[in-house]
């Protein structure tokens, strides 16, 4: 199995298998074992350093070379030999610090919790602070302290604590070098159900935010505002809102804060650095997964484990030298767990890392005392250098992206596997594997930081703590691995052959001309981030194996011709966000080696029909308007589809669907209600033979400013009751009420051992159903939407549905009833019911008290026709809950709305209007 391409090793790996035994091959796997030996360093020196530069763009030249035919043996293989006795000459090898890497054992990530627990006086304060009075008019409250302090985790989580009580909430990260159009367009994404085109000029922005806002009560988080000005400019965009509305910032200046605040001190937050006892709880929970690791520290007791107690002397040491900073301990602490979980039978080598990390925290001069930020730095520093090769490759990678973009999980997968990073034997699809192992690593070292984090509590999307970006910048700079060009820089620090470029223009109308003097064609990765006519020709970038164009119009009616694509030949991935139409090629059979094109566009000229020759194409996803290829049915290598129009195209197209005979995801959309029964008949006549399938998912179309289909459950009925053999590996199935509801529940999906997530709307719900739902082993995330009121209890037993985390239940009455022992892992509960008739009783759920594990209890409730003793009654039991669970109570959150019988949620958890 070749090498993956990595930021020390360069392409070396790769090439060697390019090529046939001689001497230029015979060169370059000697120097492939030096630089191996020499990336194992935890700092090599300068001399190092440039010698292992030298030979990685070396590796580059030569495979250019090789792809563009006209490779110079001789002349290379002088170097390479030229590159091997200056190695030797100046003693170059080192003594490498060799380590065991092992995965941590993905779990999902807590980082929000922790924060949560160790300032419990101050979110408490804070909660109290934003819903003491919901007549009081707009309030800001400002979240203070100094950078890894925990100020973005401790508002995250008060945003998921408070935000159900709210119309409407966004929550945005606010970058040094504000993009405000950028900005803007996110808050009204989230505060508003449906996305703004790209092409909205500022003041359109601002008119739809005020516009949309003024009646509502809101919650804003506007994460790291650093300057007035910047806050005066987003002050403007929003409105005053219904009583109730509050806007949170978090900051490092008190000034700013204090400007923010209208100067009232009471609603300023001032969070210190931790103190020692919670420094050891936050280190011991990541470290040793247990907050009491140190509770007998203290004690002289002769029979303790020498090992051990050398370990707790040096966390203790670690730990004071951190100076109380949560970003320094839980780093460290998760470079360490890294260690305890591959050394769980022998000690012995956990208490040389252990010596290791404080030794290198002493050379580093992390002396126990007053905290700077130069603390941080050089304890993330330290985490970075012990990151083994493939985890810094994919951390550095994520320097294309502009700074606090939401990152996402798919997306990094996909880029990873494509830039070669990852290999494994089971070909793309293992590797597809790794490398959503390698995100979930970088999660829990905190070298990345979750952004959302989905139903089934695994991380979906994540940015970058602005010190970590600030590391890996300069990291990248020095290896020459992501060159980066924004609006604010010029070309100082880049190298003369740039390998992966990312232009950042953000809303600037004109890029900075220095970009001329770059030269494109070594250029295998580019990124870009702005208007259309600030984009470099794409046809000057012959060698490009990946594509990543964000790119913006002039709202003039612009398109965006990408019609030179057809010509790059080694092109790997094509990802396209754009908010006008975008001209294609024609024709894209030449491109061999494409195994993702993902087009999200206002329309797209034509799709190229030559788009099913592509051997090798995993992923295509295309905009709803985009015509599909009618010979899609015969395109056997993709793993992804969508979105597919089921009203759109004939039933004989969504027939030959039953090709996709590897297809593992498949997205569907409606974009009319009209004709879709026989579709959906059809559909359930081929998933059969997707044997491979493991997700579908069915969602509305979305209009900006008009809605596709009315709030309330679809008119269509569907039954698929035929199966004998559904696709066994499904793990995802989400049918969204707003397009069709089913009969019953299907019978079939009893056999789903793997489906971990459940969404789907019923026309009536039985005891039957929920026994077949109790078959379900890995089920997680349930959420029943029921046309008809239920005609009896609808009981849950003890023992029943052991892993489910999220139930979302939606009914006009929710007569339901938890039994003793019953969903023991619960966290999550969503109702949505109707009042009326509420003090009636037996209509409200019973035994809520037995959800030992609920964390949080949201309510929807309608109160049309309802009378007061019906709204007192149908609150009244939702927060008897709170009661019975003493001091682990959940949070519940209860909104009253003014419509009944069927609120309908999406899958960003937020309510539908």
């Amino acid at each position: 199995m070749a090498t993956p391409i990595s930021t020390s090793l360069g392409v070396l790996g790769s090439l060697l298998g390019k090529l046939e035994k001689g001497p230029l091959k015979d060169y370059l796997e000697e120097i492939l074992g030096y630089l191996d030996e020499l990336s194992r360093l935890e700092e090599p020196t300068l001399k190092q350093r440039s010698w292992m530069k030298e030979v990685r763009e070396l590796s580059y030249d030569i495979e250019d070379h090789l792809d563009g035919d006209q490779l110079m043996s001789a002349e290379f293989s002088s170097h390479l030999e030229e590159a091997i006795k200056r190695y030797k000459r100046y003693n170059l090898h080192g003594s490498p610090l060799h380590r065991r890497y092992l995965p941590v054992c993905h779990q999902p990530t807590t980082q929000y919790k922790e924060v949560a627990n160790l300032f419990p006086s101050s979110a408490g304060e804070l909660v109290e602070c934003l819903i003491d009075d919901e007549q009081e008019p707009l309030k800001v409250v400002a979240i203070v302290g100094p950078g890894g302090v925990g100020k973005t985790m401790l508002a995250r989580n008060l945003y998921q604590t408070v935000g159900g009580k709210f119309d409407c909430q966004a929550f945005v990260r606010v970058t040094r070098k504000p993009d405000m159009k950028r900005l803007l367009r996110d808050i009204l994404s989230q505060v508003w159900s449906y996305q703004p085109a790209d092409a909205c000029g500022m003041q359109e922005l601002i008119d739809a935010i005020k516009e949309h806002l003024r009646h509502r009560k809101y919650l804003i988080v506007m994460d790291d505002i650093c300057t007035t000005s910047l806050w005066h400019s987003i002050r403007r965009a929003v409105p005053e809102g219904r009583s109730g509305s509050r806007i949170i910032i978090t900051g490092q200046i008190e000034e700013v804060a204090l400007t923010c605040c209208g100067y009232h001190p009471k609603c300023i937050f001032n969070m210190n650095l931790l103190t020692m006892e919670f420094s050891k709880k936050l280190f011991s929970s990541i470290a040793f997964n247990s907050e009491d690791n140190f509770r007998n520290h203290d004690t002289d007791d002769s029979s303790e484990d020498n090992c051990l107690k050398q370990v707790r002397d040096d966390s203790l040491e670690i730990i004071e030298r951190c100076l109380g900073l949560p970003l320094t301990i839980a780093s460290i602490a998760s470079l360490l767990s890294c260690f305890v979980a591959s050394q769980q039978e022998d000690v012995k080598p956990m208490v040389q890392q252990w010596k290791h990390v404080n030794h290198s925290l002493r050379s580093n001069n992390l002396l126990p005392g007053n905290f700077t930020p130069q603390v941080a730095k050089q304890a993330l520093n330290l985490c970075y250098n012990n990151l083994p090769r493939h985890l810094k490759t994919c951390l550095l990678y994520l320097t294309i992206y502009p700074e606090d973009y939401t990152i996402l999980k798919d997306d990094l997968v996909k880029l990873w596997v494509a830039e070669g990073f990852i290999t494994a034997v089971g070909g793309q699809e293992q590797a597809m594997e790794e490398a959503g192992k390698y995100f979930d690593e970088l999660v829990q070292r905190r070298m990345i930081q979750p952004v959302d984090i989905n139903d089934n509590n695994e991380v979906s999307s994540c940015t970058l703590n602005s010190m970590v970006l600030d590391l890996i910048a300069n990291k990248s700079v020095e290896d020459n691995f992501v060159a980066v060009v924004d609006r604010y820089q010029g070309l100082i620090g880049l190298s003369e052959k740039v390998r992966r470029l990312s232009l950042q223009f953000g809303n600037a109308r004109h890029a900075n001309n220095e970009q001329e003097y770059i030269s494109f064609s070594q250029v295998r990765s580019l990124a870009f981030f702005g208007f259309y006519k600030c984009m470099p020709p794409i046809e000057e970038f012959e060698l490009v194996r990946v594509l990543v164009l964000q790119i913006w119009g002039d709202n003039c009616g612009t398109t965006v011709d990408l019609s030179g694509i057809s010509g790059l030949r080694h092109l790997r991935h094509l990802k396209i966000a754009c908010d006008t139409i975008i001209d294609l090629p024609t024709q894209i059979r030449q491109l061999q080696y494409l195994m993702t094109i993902e087009i999200d566009a206002t329309a797209t000229s034509v799709v190229p029909s030559d788009i099913v020759r592509l051997p090798g194409l995993f992923h295509l996803l295309l905009p709803v308007d985009a015509d599909m290829p009618d010979a899609i049915g015969d395109m056997s290598s993709l793993r992804t589809l969508g979105y597919f129009d089921l009203s759109k195209y004939s039933s004989d197209m969504v027939r030959s669907l039953g090709g996709l005979t590897n297809l593992q995801h498949l997205h569907l959309t409606c974009s009319a209600s009209t004709h879709l029964e026989s579709k959906f008949n059809t559909l359930g006549s081929i998933i059969e033979s997707l044997g491979k399938l493991k997700s579908v998912t069915v969602v509305p179309r979305r209009f900006l400013h008009k809605k596709s289909f009315a709030p309330g459950p679809s008119a269509l009925q569907i039954s698929w009751d035929d199966f004998s053999h559904p696709p066994p590996f499904l793990q995802n199935l989400d049918f969204s009420p707003r397009i069709c509801t089913f009969a019953r529940l299907p019978n079939w999906t009893r056999q789903l051992g793997k489906l971990s997530t459940l969404k789907i709307a019923v026309h009536k719900l039985q005891k039957i159903d929920v026994g077949v739902l109790e078959e379900l082993p890995a089920l997680t995330v349930l959420s029943l939407h029921v046309k008809s009121a239920p005609a009896q209890l609808i009981g849950f037993r003890k023992g029943k549905f052991p892993a489910l985390k999220l139930f979302k239940f939606t009914c006009s009455v929710p007569w339901l009833e938890f039994e003793e022992g019953t969903m023991p892992n619960l966290q999550e509960l969503h109702l949505g019911f109707n009042a009326h008739g509420a003090a009636a009783g037996g209509h409200t759920p019973v035994g809520m008290t037995h959800l030992l594990s609920l964390q949080l209890l949201r309510g929807v409730i309608g109160r049309v026709q309802a009378e007061q003793s019906d709204r007192d009654a149908a609150e009244s039991a939702l927060r008897s809950i709170t009661d019975a669970h003493g001091a682990r109570r959940p949070v519940v959150n209860i909104r009253w709305v003014d419509w009944n019988f069927y609120p309908v949620y999406d899958n960003t958890r937020s309510l539908i209007r």
